[in-house]
């Protein structure tokens, strides 16, 4: 498998979490969470759903995330882009997702904001992303700063750095630039990401929560 073979060889670790589509039948998706379960001990760590949130509920895939989450993989659901508060809830009280793909709508909701900190739900934050998707206008108008501020875990990501045109590296430059988010901000965001991770080995995970706080 091309991940061992990575990890022998360059000492690249890669884990991988698998998505299900909304608008999948939903018996499809219950076999992929079964099949994503077969492959727990071979790179697998997580199970997501993404797709047209506005046009395809999560309540149809409920078993499938149901089976997921009790045979050991870390839930994540796309929720809060082209959809409302009331999925991002949805994903955290019936899938019982830790993480949420995007979420940014989350912040029409006082309550919702305060339930993710509450219970440090992180948010997978894709700031050019949200532009060109139209979920915001600007990078100026993202919520970003506003997460960090009330606590909220968060991560930063590139979503498909193909169509976005960007990186990792210019999304953190972007925060900089744009919120005046330096070191100490930036290494909080790297802190979060790391500890909502999906990772099973905890020496792994103190070990990069160690690179990410050495000055």
């Amino acid at each position: 498998m091309g991940l061992h073979q990575a990890e022998h060889k360059y000492n690249i670790v890669c884990r991988l979490i698998v998505s299900a589509l909304r608008h999948h039948d939903p018996k499809v998706n219950v076999k992929l969470a079964h099949t994503a379960i077969e492959f727990k001990h071979d790179g697998v760590v997580g199970f997501d759903l993404a797709g047209d949130e506005a046009g395809y509920l999560a309540q149809p895939h409920a078993e499938a995330f149901s089976i997921a989450r009790n045979n050991g993989l870390g839930i994540t659901v796309h929720a809060g882009e082209a959809g409302g508060t009331d999925n991002v809830l949805y994903a955290i009280e019936k899938l019982k997702a830790t993480r949420i793909g995007h979420g940014i709508r989350s912040i029409e909701s006082q309550d919702l904001v305060k339930i993710l900190k509450q219970r440090q739900v992180l948010l997978e934050l894709c700031p050019t992303s949200n532009v060109h998707t139209k979920t915001v206008d600007s990078i100026k108008n993202h919520p970003v700063s506003k997460f960090y501020d009330e606590g909220v875990p968060i991560s930063i990501g590139d979503d498909d750095p193909i169509t976005s045109r960007t990186s990792v590296s210019r999304e953190l430059t972007l925060l900089e630039n744009s919120f005046g988010f330096g070191i100490k901000e930036i290494m909080d965001i790297q802190k979060m990401s790391i500890e909502a991770s999906f990772i099973t080995d905890p020496t792994l995970k103190s070990k990069l929560l160690q690179i990410v706080s050495t000055p």
